[in-house]
C-alpha cells in the first residue's frame, strides 16, 4: 500500500497526522477528508439561526429508521424540511405518509446535487461520517446521530454527535444550536 487515508481516525480529539510506516504513508484525521468537487464550488449563504430549513440524510438504507424517527420528533413548525430517502430505506411508505400529512416536508430520492441541497438549509441532521464532514465544510450547523455502536463509540467525544435515542429530544437539541430556551 502506498497511501492509506482514514479521515475518521482520531475524530474524537480532532487531530490529524501524517505517518510513514513500512513504506506506507498513513494520513489520519479530519484534515484528510476528501471532499467531492461539488462541495468546493457550491454557493453557500450563511445559515439562519434559529434554523428554519432542516436537511435530513441518513444514508442509503437507514437501517435504524432515523429518518422516520427524526421526522416524527420534529413536531415544531419548520419553514422547510427536506428528507433524502435512500433506495434501501424500508420506512419509505411511512415517511411518505408523514410528508403527505405535513406540507413542509419534501422527500428526495437519488439526488445528484447534495451540496446545493445542503447549502440551501440551515441545519443538517445525518449520521456521523462523510455527510457530517460535507455539511461542516459548507458551514452548516450539524447534528449527527449514530446508526450503530461503532459510530457511537467512535464519535463519543464529538459535541454534536449523539446516539439514536437522542432523536426523541431533537427539538431541544436544535434549540441549543442557537442558544434558544426550549
Amino acid at each position: 500500500v502506498d497511501v492509506l487515508v482514514n479521515y475518521t481516525a482520531g475524530i474524537g480529539d480532532n487531530r490529524s497526522e501524517h505517518v510513514e510506516k513500512d513504506g506506507t504513508t498513513i494520513l489520519r484525521g479530519p484534515q484528510y477528508f476528501p471532499l467531492r468537487p461539488e462541495f468546493r464550488t457550491v454557493d453557500c449563504p450563511a445559515p439562519t439561526l434559529p434554523p428554519q430549513r432542516v436537511f435530513l440524510m441518513f444514508g442509503g438504507s437507514d437501517p435504524r429508521g432515523l429518518t422516520k424517527r427524526a421526522l416524527e420528533s420534529l413536531d415544531i413548525e419548520w419553514d422547510r424540511i427536506t428528507a433524502v430517502v435512500g433506495p434501501g430505506n424500508s420506512d419509505v411508505e411511512a415517511i411518505r405518509r408523514l410528508a403527505t400529512d405535513r406540507e413542509t416536508i419534501t422527500l428526495c430520492r437519488e439526488i445528484d446535487d447534495v451540496a446545493a441541497k445542503m447549502a440551501g438549509h440551515d441545519l443538517v441532521l445525518t449520521s456521523p461520517g462523510a455527510s457530517t464532514f460535507e455539511a461542516l465544510s459548507l458551514g452548516r450547523p450539524t447534528l449527527a446521530f449514530s446508526q450503530n455502536e461503532f459510530q457511537k463509540r467512535a464519535y463519543a467525544d464529538v459535541s454534536f454527535a449523539y446516539g439514536r435515542e437522542s432523536l426523541d429530544h431533537l427539538p431541544r437539541l436544535i434549540a441549543g444550536i442557537s442558544g434558544e430556551r426550549y
